[in-house]
Parts: structure tokens; sequence; C-alpha cells
């Protein structure tokens, strides 16, 4: 299936025009949404905020992108992860439902033989990765116990197991006391993912001096018949 965009290294190239959007206002604002959700500069910043405030106020927003995620369901991975990137920034009414619908979508089975770095299995995980990530965005125009309910539905319905850790972060960060009601439901080796927390940057923090200096000699290379100084480099530490 022909994306309507062309999806690059930084996103969606503005120059293709999203066409399959234009057949209803709705779609129109989730294509312009789409189009400049990595803008750099101000005027197309401006513009994916503009769309996704219009989204957000649009009744019908959450049944039409419904519809659209639903035609291109067997391609388009990327197109439907932006997608879903911008209905969890705009949070229109009801987009929770539609969410928990693609984080508990089954995925398909897992291609051995392919020799890409990201088979189709992959993508697929990450559009139900982009869904449980922005059902904890949404949570607050949402109601968080909506919002709890449905990542517990993720978690008891969703098989794959990276997909239930995504949904026990999402669970903790937005309702940190149903660490217990988690720990009933994962699997006994999944229970890690209960101590799973976000990095500080004082844990990244690189000391800038090494308490021991590493002292490199690099041998002379030897010269046709004749043997070398050293066969290879030496190196000693203090």
């Amino acid at each position: 299936m022909t994306s309507c965009c062309e999806i690059t290294g930084d996103g969606v190239d503005p120059r293709y025009e999203p066409t399959r959007f234009a057949a209803t206002s709705t779609g129109w604002l989730v294509g312009q949404a789409v189009k400049y959700m990595h803008a750099d500069d101000d005027e197309g910043r401006q513009s994916y905020q503009r769309a996704t405030e219009l989204l957000a106020r649009d009744k019908a927003g959450t049944e039409a992108t419904a519809r659209l995620l639903k035609d291109m369901a067997d391609g388009d991975p990327m197109l439907r992860w932006s997608i879903l990137y911008v209905l969890a920034h705009a949070a229109p009414t009801g987009v929770g439902e539609l969410l928990t619908h693609v984080a508990v979508s089954a995925l398909p089975s897992a291609n051995r033989d392919t020799r890409a770095c990201e088979s189709p299995r992959d993508l697929e995980i990450m559009v139900r990765t982009m869904a449980i990530e922005g059902l904890a965005q949404v949570a607050e125009r949402n109601g968080q116990e909506t919002t709890q309910r449905q990542l517990m539905t993720v978690l008891e319905h969703q098989a794959e197991p990276a997909l239930r850790i995504e949904a026990v972060k999402a669970l903790l960060s937005i309702a940190p006391g149903s660490a217990e009601m988690i720990r009933k439901i994962l699997p006994q080796d999944l229970h890690f993912a209960l101590d799973l927390r976000k990095a500080r940057e004082t844990d990244i923090q690189v000391e800038a001096k090494l308490e021991k200096q590493i002292t490199c000699e690099v041998a002379a290379a030897p010269v046709f018949g004749q043997k070398g100084r050293s066969p290879s480099p030496t190196c000693s530490c203090p």
C-alpha cells in the first residue's frame, strides 16, 4: 500500500500532500497535523498546534480517525504511529477507547527469515507502544479512573511481553498505587517491570576524571624482510 506521505528520517516530508485525508474535514486536520508534527520553523509549529487544537474540539474526530486507521490497517505502520501521536496530543472525545483498541490488537507472527533491521512485527509493536503511551498522555482529559481501566484491559488482553511492560509503566505513571493489582495479573517472569523507573539526570552523569591513566605505545611498523620491534601495540595501566 502506498503511503500518502513520504516518511523520511525526520518524519513526514511536507512536500507530499496527504491526499488520503482530504475526504473529510477531520481527515484534513489529521493530515495537516501529521504533515507538520516534525516542523522546525515557527510557521510549521503553529500549523501543527492549530490543527491539533481544532481536532481536540472536533466531536467526530475520534470516529473519523478510527476509520482512517482501519483503512490503512495492513500497511503504513509509521504513518499510523504518527496519527496516534497526533491523537494523544489532541485528545479528542473518546480517544481512550480508540487507543485501547489499537493497543490490544493482535500482532503479526514473527518472521525469523527476515534480514531487515526491523521486521513488520517490530513496526507493529511500535504502533501499539504509541497507543499505550498515548493513553497515559490523555489521562487528565480522559479521566484517571477510565484510563486506568483501559490500561488494565491492555495488560490483561495483550499477550506480547514488551507491550505488557509498556502498559505497566503507563499504569504506574498515572496510578502509582496500582502495583499490587498489576502484580496479580502479570506472570512471575514479568514482575520486574514493577521496579522499572525513569533514570534521573544524576544517574547518567559521567565522571570527568579517570582514576587511572592508561598509557599506550604503538610499535613501529615492521619493515619487509626484517623483524619488527614488537608484534603488536602494548598498553599499561599504572
